[in-house]
């Protein structure tokens, strides 16, 4: 759907690790953060990480435009477009947060203690 659009894995975490409840909310953000990013012409790289660490599911995505930029000129505010995403870790126990990058992206972290 967006051949232009690399996207580079870290993916260490098995399934069975994975709560079965918790499966589809990451699924869910996932799915929703990529076609958000995919709708923004100006990204060509996306970083996601999926990793367990002793006490919880840490998932990081980054976006990184085609040319740096800066926060100033990056569109919307990346709290308000993300908050779908926010209220499903949320709601299911996990923390969420959304920040301009020093690529002039977005990186979005969420985790749940397990």
């Amino acid at each position: 759907m967006h051949p232009d659009i690399r996207i580079e894995q870290n993916i260490s975490v098995q399934e069975q690790e994975i709560p079965e409840p918790l499966k589809i909310v990451i699924y869910r953000i996932i799915e929703a953060v990529l076609k958000d990013i995919g709708n923004d012409s100006r990204k060509d790289r996306i970083r996601l990480s999926l990793q367990p660490s002793a006490k919880a599911i840490m998932l990081a995505i980054d976006d990184i435009p085609q040319e740096a930029t800066s926060a100033a000129t990056a569109p919307g505010n990346p709290r308000l477009r993300f908050a779908a995403a926010k209220e499903r870790a949320t709601l299911s126990g996990g923390a969420f947060s959304a920040a301009f990058n020093r690529d002039g992206g977005i990186t979005l972290n969420a985790s749940w203690a397990m």
